[in-house]
């Protein structure tokens, strides 16, 4: 153990998809409701990616986009879906070079943001990275090897709801983002779209289905092959769980942030057994109520924590005076990778009872032990593997880019869901 290190920080802004909140990815965390919003990507650009404009009113025509190639429909050696988010700050000029395109079958861009009067926040990071020449490059890429390319519309609120509340009580801002969304799919050559609103009590799920079917049928009208996508919390209830299924084409279940930066125990960020709270309790959950197995993808993050602990020991207790002692810090699979190898002397430990990678390192600043856990190779082999077992559609990303230069996440996705191409 090293007398005095640096810890693996990874600041990485975004809401995140989680079971039951967001992850907080950075050092840096403003709420948004479940959603967290840290400052200052890591791989990202420094500067936000350049806009090819923005998303005119909601009178205003807008032609595909012909810098867009469509989609190539061709065999694909996936023998289970792979389904990627590729967040705005992941969205730099080298990414559309680094992703495995045989390895996935959808990538959604997160998120573009959508205000309560139902109008698309134009002037959010995430919209201007969508309209990105670097989204132009992923998306061409992509479709090329036949992967398909989607937005992410989300509405982020606080606990009380009351913007999302305005929204779905509202036909004429329904209407209004309706028309917006199917324009700038059109013009971005979409196939598809994702929806992610947070939280999702179930005193508003009803309003949330029945905008769901509404967005669902204008979709499909304007576009038949479309695919719809919606991103629902591990911990969603049964009104929205039963009613979501036959209206879309898959449910993205955040089966993630179950140890977060709030935690009082240091663990694994998705326990896949042998505890309260555990991915395998909530997707049987949701296989239990009538969900089809085919319309599931059960999330997985490339990420983790590292917290302050008063002990070396697995599952310590995480000390609460971060002005003493520091504050919790989020990872990513790369960035927890890169410190390791920077520091020979700190062992990966597995955590064969819960499923994680995990280490312990001394923090001299603030004379403490701190505790890393965060989802590697072997503890996704594991999810996927349960996955198949239960015949699940497939698997999803958070986020795609946070292996880095890494390659054995993707070998993992290869071993598992990767066949020989079959010909028509």
């Amino acid at each position: 153990m090293p007398a005095s290190v640096t810890a693996p920080r990874q600041a990485a802004p975004r809401s995140v998809p989680i079971g039951q909140r967001r992850a907080p990815i950075g050092v840096v965390i403003a709420v948004l409701a479940a959603a967290l919003l840290p400052a200052g990507p890591v791989g990202a650009t420094s500067t936000p990616p350049q806009a090819a404009g923005p998303l005119a009113g909601e009178q205003v025509s807008q032609s595909v986009n012909p810098a867009i190639r469509p989609l190539v429909v061709q065999p694909r050696a996936l023998t289970r879906a792979v389904y990627g988010y590729l967040p705005y700050w992941r969205l730099d000029s080298t990414i559309a070079g680094r992703l495995q395109y045989d390895l996935i079958s959808t990538i959604a861009f997160f998120g573009l943001g959508i205000k309560a009067n139902g109008n698309i926040d134009t002037a959010w990071r995430g919209y201007t990275a969508y309209m990105s020449s670097n989204a132009v490059a992923v998306t061409n890429a992509a479709h090329a090897a036949g992967v398909r390319v989607v937005p992410t519309f989300q509405l982020f609120d606080r606990s009380s709801v009351a913007k999302m509340q305005a929204f779905l009580s509202s036909t004429t801002a329904q209407d209004r983002f309706i028309a917006q969304a199917l324009r700038l799919m059109e013009r971005r050559s979409a196939d598809g779209a994702n929806i992610d609103f947070e939280p999702l009590p179930d005193r508003i799920a009803p309003a949330f289905l029945a905008f769901v079917e509404r967005f669902g049928t204008a979709m499909r009208a304007r576009f038949p092959s479309a695919e719809l996508t919606v991103a629902t919390s591990a911990g969603a209830g049964r009104i929205l769980a039963t009613g979501l299924h036959p209206l879309v084409d898959y449910m993205f279940i955040m089966t993630y942030n179950y140890h977060w930066s709030g935690s009082g125990v240091s663990g694994a960020i998705a326990p896949l057994d042998n505890a309260s709270r555990t991915v395998k309790i909530h997707i049987d959950r949701f296989l239990d109520r009538g969900i089809p197995a085919a319309k599931i993808l059960m999330g997985i993050g490339y990420y983790g924590y590292d917290w302050p602990v008063s002990d070396k020991v697995p599952h310590a207790t995480i000390r609460a005076n971060r002005a003493a002692y520091g504050g919790v810090w989020s990872v990513t699979y790369a960035s927890a990778r890169d410190w390791l190898a920077d520091h020979p002397s700190v062992v990966r430990h597995a955590d064969t009872v819960q499923g994680s990678a995990w280490f312990t390192y001394w923090d001299s600043a603030h004379k403490t032990h701190r505790q890393v856990y965060f989802e590697d190779e072997q503890s996704v082999a594991a999810k996927h593997d349960y996955a198949i077992a239960h015949n699940l559609a497939g698997i999803g990303i958070w986020t795609l880019g946070s292996d880095g230069a890494y390659r054995q996440m993707w070998d993992v996705i290869r071993s598992k869901f990767s066949a020989p191409v079959q010909p028509y």
